[in-house]
């Protein structure tokens, strides 16, 4: 299984960034996810709220689900800016969309 990654951002003057689009394979995502803070929460989020271990290889016949994800603030940088997002993960088999996950959010003042 596939996964294409894209994550977006404008900061509040409407500049847009790009700041990652990467397609990489689900089974390396869980092997080698800590060498990417942003992948690294992801993926200790998925595991924290799945409900089955996510490990290749995956079984047969098992339903794989992620329930009340969400990611705490202290798992950022500090000096993350602010503007809004978009993050987007599409899952492939045989190269045919099978799941897309999407999350758009904006980071803002507690000022």
């Amino acid at each position: 299984m596939m996964v294409n990654s894209v994550l977006d951002f404008w900061r509040p003057n409407k500049q847009h960034m790009r700041v990652f689009d990467v397609r990489f394979s689900l089974c390396s995502f869980f092997e080698e996810s800590h060498k990417n803070k942003f992948f690294n929460n992801y993926s200790k989020a998925i595991k924290k709220f799945a409900t089955k271990e996510f490990k290749c290889p995956f079984e047969a016949n098992v339903t794989y689900g992620v329930k009340k994800l969400y990611f705490d603030e202290r798992d950022f940088p500090t000096f993350v800016p602010l503007g809004k997002f978009r993050s987007k993960f599409e899952y492939y088999l045989n190269e045919d969309v099978w799941a897309t996950f999407s999350a758009q959010g904006q980071i803002i003042s507690w000022n």
